[in-house]
């Protein structure tokens, strides 16, 4: 053991999170035909304002690890952290009803806590050639305690106790309705060619407690909470090579976890059908995808965002980032 050192931080900071004038209401001037001519309205903003805004604040503790063996030709660090964020500045989504779509709000509370960890090594070292590799590891996990005290989901600003603040909650597509299968009982308006739901709201059908059986219709509460925007772990893996005055370095990357919109594969034109070239394999009689439907497939029945199913990829990769000789 040639290093070992360790270190413990706690913390509290502040953080604005908004452009400036972001508390107040804003208005337009927009044109209107009044007595035979032209005259300046006043129009507010889609946006309330909010008066009453502050910053949110964090609390943050961390504890690491520093660490070399054998004359430091292993070196390291093991960091954990955890915070916990209260009054977040949140864009809420409000009812039309108001006259306004949005405005920001403090609301509830916010956890995350993380592990990163850092390992480098020289390898070999053997007369003029020397192999030193370096590993990186950080994982992330951040999760919503409350809302408006009362511990319960915002469905309609896509919030939910337990879940991260960018999560993908829609329905799960299990297929394409492909020619002889009956979709009645389960969605009436579907044909040969439209996308497939899961059925996930279940119902207790012999009234003993215990939901045995799902209620065979495809609606809004048949969405589910299908991952996160945001990676769950990042890697990097680095390797170099040195031999005399030569120097070959190989940086690999990965990140996995993390649902991405593909915008290409929901492209759809103004009357909402599939326009997409006849390489991606969209489903017809002979074809029978059961990935992509009809190009002019119909929206089932209460499932008004559906479309939208398409564009959720598992967004994971892992790639040489870099590789440089000198």
């Amino acid at each position: 053991l040639s290093q070992l050192k360790l270190r413990f931080s706690y913390g509290k900071s502040g953080n604005q999170a908004i452009n400036p004038y972001q508390t107040i209401g804003k208005a337009g001037s927009t044109p209107l035909a009044m007595g035979g001519g032209l005259v300046n309205g006043v129009l507010m903003d889609d946006r309330i304002g909010n008066s009453q805004l502050k910053w949110e604040y964090t609390l943050q503790t961390n504890v690491g690890v520093d660490f070399g063996l054998l004359s430091n030709r292993i070196s390291g660090t093991v960091e954990v952290f955890k915070s916990h964020t209260n009054d977040l500045i949140l864009l809420r989504n409000v009812p039309r009803i108001t006259g306004s779509t949005d405005t920001y709000a403090n609301m509830g509370e916010l956890e995350n806590q993380g592990l990163e960890i850092t390992l480098k090594a020289t390898t070999i070292e053997r007369g003029d050639f020397r192999w030193e590799t370096s590993v990186a590891f950080s994982s992330f996990r951040s999760k919503i305690i409350d809302l408006y005290g009362d511990k319960k989901d915002d469905v309609g600003n896509r919030w939910f106790i337990g879940e991260p603040l960018g999560v993908i909650y829609d329905y799960e597509k299990i297929g394409v309705w492909q020619t002889g299968e009956d979709p009645a009982g389960w969605d009436a308006s579907a044909r040969p060619g439209d996308l497939k739901f899961k059925d996930q709201l279940t119902v207790d059908t012999d009234n003993d407690g215990v939901p045995d059986a799902t209620d065979g219709i495809i609606n809004g509460d048949d969405r589910i909470v299908q991952g996160q925007t945001s990676p769950k772990w990042y890697g990097g893996l680095t390797n170099t090579f040195h031999f005399k005055n030569f120097h070959l370095n190989i940086f690999i990357q990965t990140s996995q976890g993390a649902l991405k919109n593909n915008v290409d594969a929901s492209y759809a034109d103004e009357r909402g059908r599939r326009n997409i070239p006849e390489v991606v394999g969209y489903w017809t009689p002979e074809n029978g995808s059961n990935w992509f439907p009809a190009p002019n497939s119909a929206l089932p029945s209460g499932a008004a965002n559906s479309w939208s199913t398409l564009a959720y990829y598992d967004a994971s990769f892992i790639r040489v980032r870099s590789i440089n000789l000198g």
